[in-house]
Parts: structure tokens; C-alpha cells; sequence
């Protein structure tokens, strides 16, 4: 098992991973590969705390997190979000996506990061340390009513110094008709 830092060279294969990880979750609905192809070129896009796991010299699972904020009516705080984790189907259930989540996490502290909020299964990232947002009232109302609002803080006693909406990038050039571009000429590709 070896775990490095996603190199440009690893960009079509992560993508398909994507792709077959969260069809089997999502279906036609699945566009978690278009949003890195996206988000890989934007400032929140954080290329040191972007990794894939690989087993026998085949990426088996992607962990990428990227920049988003708390704010509130006085101020903006930095915080990071997971976009996304996977593992390959075929994969999953041998303890990749545990272990290079614990390895990016472990980064993340290392660079300095202080929490991160996801939408997640609450089943899967509670091992992690996760805790629903109103634990720490992190959120919106709104946000911190959903199991899936999820708060990890990387820096402890940060959580409470902090308060605000959760907010992640919005991609505004998203559209319906380039994401269908895009998937059918990757599934060309492949």
C-alpha cells in the first residue's frame, strides 16, 4: 500500500474512480468526478492535502480536501471540507478509505489546519472523530438539524471558538450541459 500526493498523470484515472465509487451510490445523478475536474482549478483547490492510495500500483482510493469558510454577520473563518473521499468499489471493505483518511487528516493538522465540516454518513466518519454540528453549535440551525452536518476539529477547544453557516465553493460554471460533455467524453476514454 502506498500513499503520495495526486500528480496531474493520475487525473483521468482518479476521475473514473469517481465516477464508478459514487454511480453505485448515486447513479446518472453522480457528478462527484465533474466537480474535481472543476475544482482542481480553483484557489480553494488544495493540491498538498489531494492524495490517492494505491495498492499494487492501481489508485484504489482518492481523498482531496479543499478550502471553505464559517460565516457569520462579523467574520469569515477558514476551514477545509472533504471533496471527496472514495474507494474503488471492487475495494472497498479492506480499510483504504479509513486509512488514507487518518493519513489526510494527519496532514491537514500538519499544515496548520484547525477543523473541517463535511456532509457525511454519520456511521462511517463518527470513527474519525466527527461529531454532528450541533455539538459544537457549528452551523446554521438548519445545518446543525442534519445528521449528516459533520464536524471534525483538527486543533482541540477550536470548534468552540468559532461560529457560523457552512460554506463551500460554489461553482458557477457548473452546468447541466458541460457536465454531460464532459462524462460522455470520459467515459470515451476509458
Amino acid at each position: 500500500m502506498n500513499i503520495r500526493l495526486e500528480e496531474e498523470k493520475d487525473y483521468k484515472k482518479v476521475e473514473l474512480l469517481l465516477r464508478e465509487s459514487f454511480s453505485d451510490l448515486y447513479g446518472e445523478l453522480c457528478d462527484e468526478h465533474y466537480i474535481i475536474n472543476l475544482l482542481r482549478n480553483k484557489d480553494c483547490f488544495i493540491k498538498e492535502l489531494a492524495f490517492v492510495l494505491e495498492e499494487d500500483n492501481e489508485i484504489v482510493s482518492y481523498l482531496s480536501f479543499s478550502k471553505a469558510k464559517l460565516v457569520n454577520e462579523n467574520n469569515e473563518v477558514d476551514i477545509l471540507t472533504i471533496c471527496p473521499l472514495a474507494t474503488k468499489p471492487s475495494s472497498q471493505k479492506k480499510g483504504y478509505g479509513f486509512t488514507l483518511l487518518n493519513y489526510g487528516i494527519e496532514k491537514a493538522k500538519e499544515l496548520g489546519h484547525k477543523m473541517v465540516i463535511i456532509y457525511g454518513d454519520p456511521s462511517y466518519y463518527n470513527r474519525f472523530n466527527f461529531v454532528q454540528g450541533n455539538v459544537y453549535n457549528v452551523g446554521s440551525l438548519e445545518e446543525q438539524s442534519i445528521p449528516a452536518f459533520l464536524v471534525l476539529e483538527l486543533e482541540e477547544g477550536y470548534a468552540n471558538t468559532v461560529e457560523g453557516s457552512f460554506v463551500e465553493l460554489h461553482l458557477t460554471d457548473f452546468t447541466k450541459e458541460a457536465f454531460l460533455e464532459y462524462d460522455q467524453n470520459l467515459i470515451k476514454t476509458q
